[in-house]
């Protein structure tokens, strides 16, 4: 973390889970990557946590999140970021079975073949309203699912997850 004004945080964990393979542990497609993909007769989740341990009782007047991500080129898919109702879940035990439940929709984003770092635009305030419940309740972790909205979701490259370093999801807070 960085702290002042703002706060940053690379994810802490991560796990795709296949809608096709309910039991299966469908990490090893990438051992860094994430992915979110929904077709007639497969869909494809991806969790990521963020420890906010250190903020607890605090209050976040902002919160910004983003991924670094590529699709096929001349193709576009929306994703939606939503609140996942647990953080028991690591990369290496997540199945479609095990998998949290999903919330409200909290923000998205227009993927496209650029790896720039890109922001989710929010959905009116839930994803502060999200941190700040979870903050005022003094949770250590917080969980969130990308869920695919709309587009060429069979055309997704990647998406950088926690192994990924500076090309991973990222939580920035202001205070």
């Amino acid at each position: 973390y960085t702290e002042g004004i703002a706060a940053a945080a690379y994810a802490t964990g991560d796990g795709t889970a296949i809608q096709s393979a309910p039991d299966a542990n469908a990490n090893s497609l990438g051992n860094t990557n994430i992915y979110v993909k929904k077709t007639e007769t497969d869909e494809l989740i991806s969790f990521i946590k963020f420890d906010i341990s250190k903020f607890a009782g605090r209050k976040v007047s902002g919160v910004k999140f983003s991924t670094r991500s590529s699709m096929n080129t001349g193709k576009t898919m929306t994703v939606a970021l939503h609140i996942a109702n647990s953080v028991n879940f690591t990369r290496e035990t997540l199945t479609w079975n095990t998998k949290p439940t999903t919330g409200n929709e909290l923000a998205t984003v227009l993927m496209d073949a650029s790896s720039a770092r890109k922001y989710y635009a929010q959905t009116a305030t839930r994803l502060v309203d999200y941190v700040n419940t979870k903050l005022q309740e003094g949770a250590a972790e917080i969980a969130v699912a990308l869920k695919y909205k709309d587009g060429d979701s069979a055309d997704l490259k990647w998406i950088g997850g926690k192994g990924d370093g500076a090309y991973g999801p990222l939580l920035e807070l202001e205070f």
